[in-house]
């Protein structure tokens, strides 16, 4: 998958997300944002930016924690949220003083508890995405890239892997989650093992 189609599978994921009937999600998913905003916010913290944190930006600017929703009415993945450019900016500049987090890691979803997935954006073209486990010393590679990471989740969405619990929570199966990213991820071996 390319960049360019990152757009397309957000849209299919929010798609999805009123047909579940999440109202509360749909109503707390904030306008996006320039991508000139975009690099701009993330220069000021030292961080270069990608055409796909541009894109998932330009998609939305995460989603609002103002309203009376619980975290679980707002989750785009299974007990995580998308925060917003300047929460998740706030959230790396309390994390790059942790010694397992590198300056070079930028959080954009968050389960509100000390866990995050974040973009590595040290190195190669495709930067991947990893989960910081608070509990853990190790964070390694799940996605080759934020594109990758979200055909994962589009596709557990369209294959009802991903649910509605309690009439308003997302939840998942996690062993059929966990096939379907050691298909879509071959070349990852979080996958494989």
């Amino acid at each position: 998958m390319t960049t360019g189609d990152l757009s397309v599978l957000l849209d299919r994921i929010e798609n999805v997300q009123g047909n579940l009937g999440r109202a509360a999600f749909m109503e707390s998913l904030q306008p996006g944002i320039a991508a000139g905003t975009v690099r701009s916010l993330l220069a000021d913290a030292g961080l270069q930016s990608t055409r796909e944190l541009e894109e998932l930006y330009g998609w939305r600017n995460g989603v609002t924690t103002d309203n009376r929703a619980a975290i679980g009415e707002i989750t785009i993945y299974p007990g995580f949220f998308m925060r917003a450019l300047g929460d998740a900016l706030l959230d790396y500049r309390a994390l790059v003083v942790d010694p397992r987090w590198s300056p070079s890691w930028f959080p954009f979803l968050t389960d509100a508890g000390g866990d995050f997935y974040f973009v590595d954006l040290q190195g190669s073209e495709n930067q991947p995405v990893r989960r910081f486990r608070l509990v853990e010393a190790e964070h390694p590679v799940e996605y080759e890239s934020l594109t990758s990471f979200t055909a994962t989740l589009c596709e557990a969405y369209e294959r009802k892997l991903f649910f509605i619990e309690q009439g308003k929570y997302l939840d998942m199966d996690d062993y059929a989650f966990n096939d379907l990213a050691a298909e879509l991820n071959p070349a990852v071996d979080w996958w494989q093992n």
